[in-house]
């Protein structure tokens, strides 16, 4: 019962479990031991006869509070009938013991303060702090009784009785206790610490058929011990370690590299410019509801797509004037009219402010009046673009065989119908694009040279198919590098690897003559150079299209 209430103290003393960042942990200690057995007469130790002790343990941190540790620890106990306060014990009986243990254990362990290391803001501060541990051990014990001062026969046959049961062997243990972990810096503590166990086995002091063989032995190590914590530190605790952390003090997200990203777009808020609303890479993190190119914050038709210099709105005539400002907005006209077409009276598509016959069809080389049309298709030959073949007056005496409104001779892709953005061809499908896209983002070199890694053939594979399937178009490859390094060797390496692609998508059966290579070094960044981020934005070729 005695031994309970000693457990029961512990316990209450300092409670179990510790943990804090990072997840690693070793210590160095030392310090006395003791033990309760047949030669004990209180509840407590004897403290005259502890012996030195010394341990070490390596702890893995399952969070702030709670940690695994396993731990060796080596100590001499001894005791002798000496320290009975009734004489019959070290008059008759006089035994006395010296017994050595090594244990090697498991604990769980508690610190209920420990969180209190890491505040939620992030950083870090020095505090001190109890906790406590439980587990299991397996103590190898040599026992060396010594009964040769017994005074009585009548302890013979006992003590042989301990002799024979075996002195020596593994005995297994449940460690208990606790301690104080005072922080003298970011990794490193001063662990004061006190704890018992309670053996299966009476034979701790060699003692059991001669003393009370109905009573397990305990023993217990009281140690002092410096303790390292390693691993790698996340200080504002979102998940990236700060080698990893563009934003080590400030909590954040993987896809911003550490830094916070409130609406989640891949763009880190410091350099969003629209920070609480998803949007693009290239426009700063804003969004661009139409896809103009303009942010919506500063166009003034957000969710219809329109020219820079109409403030993103749309102009369907194409007389320069936006369709909410236009007064015809399917006929062009001039801002006096505002985008009214001028009259024609003789509808012979000279206004009549400029007809010098306005009430008589003619051609606009003689100023409204009448004049020839060699192939007789309405539209004055001066004027008309395909004098020799019929045409029509609206595409300027031209064909136009695909029906795109873009006559034959201006029209890249005569027979597709296209764009005239696009100079008559049909517009590239947005897989296309993306195709593009990736591979401005994805083709790879050997560091400081021009050679491609095998893990960018599959996507430049996949450029040379776009480029194969879609003849009607040329291809512009160009080098960029970010700011690092000298000017002229960045310009001179973007060459070579722009250079090195057109070679590669030249042996995948594209002809030279499509394609052209030019290397920009530095001069034409899309992202700041100042993070690793926008340096590894900056470090790209680029793929694009072009008709002539």
């Amino acid at each position: 019962m005695k031994r309970v209430n000693y457990t029961l103290l512990v316990v209450l003393l300092l409670p179990c479990i510790l943990i804090a960042q990072p997840k690693w942990e070793w210590a160095l200690l030392g310090g006395g031991a003791n033990y309760l057995g047949d030669l004990v007469e209180k509840e407590l130790p004897v403290w005259e006869e502890t012996q030195p002790a010394a341990g070490i343990y390596a702890a893995k941190y399952l969070g702030y509070r709670w940690v695994v540790r396993t731990s060796a620890f080596y100590g001499r106990f001894s005791g002798n009938d000496d320290n009975f306060s009734q004489e019959i014990f070290s008059l008759e009986r006089n035994f006395r013991f010296r017994s050595y243990v090594a244990e090697l254990g498991v604990c769980i362990v508690w610190e209920p303060f420990g969180k209190a290391r890491y505040p939620a803001g992030g950083g870090y501060r020095r505090i001190v702090s109890p906790y406590g541990f439980v587990g299991g051990a397996a103590s190898y014990i040599d026992a060396k009784p010594d009964f040769s001062a017994t005074q009585r026969e009548v302890w013979f046959e006992k003590t042989q009785q301990d002799v024979q049961a075996g002195l020596s062997g593994v005995r297994w243990a449940i460690p208990i206790g606790g301690g104080l972990k005072f922080d003298v810096g970011k990794r490193t503590s001063v662990n004061l610490e006190l704890g018992v166990r309670k053996v299966f086995s009476d034979q701790v002091d060699g003692v059991s058929f001669s003393g009370n063989p109905d009573q397990d032995d305990w023993y217990l190590f009281g140690m002092m011990g410096l303790a390292k914590r390693f691993g790698e530190y996340d200080t504002d605790r979102d998940g990236i370690v700060d080698k990893k952390d563009a934003c080590p003090q400030i909590f954040g997200v993987l896809s911003a590299g550490g830094c916070p990203d409130e609406d989640g777009d891949g763009v880190e808020d410091l350099e969003d410019a629209c920070p609480t609303e998803v949007g693009l890479l290239e426009l700063g993190g804003c969004p661009d509801a139409d896809n103009d190119g303009i942010i919506d914050k500063l166009d003034a038709c957000p969710t219809e797509s329109g020219p820079a210099k109409l403030k993103g709105c749309p102009d369907t005539d194409g007389d320069g004037i936006a369709d909410l400002q236009d007064a015809c907005p399917l006929e062009a006209g001039p801002a006096h009219r505002k985008g009214c077409p001028d009259p024609d009276s003789d509808a012979d598509g000279i206004v009549d402010r400029l007809d010098h016959c306005p009430g008589e069809a003619g051609w606009a080389s003689c100023n409204g009046c009448p004049f020839a049309d060699r192939d007789g298709d309405g539209v004055a030959d001066a004027d008309d673009l395909c004098p020799d073949t019929r045409g029509y007056i609206g595409l300027k005496g031209c064909l136009d065989a695909d029906n795109d409104h873009i006559i034959d001779p201006l029209d890249k892709c005569p027979d597709l119908a296209g764009i005239a953005a696009n100079n008559g061809c049909p517009p590239l499908p947005e897989k296309v694009k993306k195709v593009l896209i990736t591979a401005m983002r994805s083709v790879q070199f050997e560091t400081g040279s021009a050679v491609i890694k095998k893990q960018s053939y599959t996507i430049l594979n996949q450029v040379a198919d776009v480029i194969l399937t879609y003849d009607y178009y040329k291809l512009s490859i160009e080098g960029h590098t970010d700011s690092r390094g000298n000017d002229k060797a960045n310009k001179k390496l973007s060459e070579s690897r722009a250079a090195a692609c057109l070679k590669y998508l030249a042996k995948k059966g594209i002809a030279p003559e499509r394609m052209r290579a030019a290397g920009w070094g530095e001069s034409k960044p899309v992202a700041t150079n100042k993070t690793d981020k926008g340096r590894r934005l900056n470090r790209r070729v680029e793929f694009r299209l072009y008709l002539e």
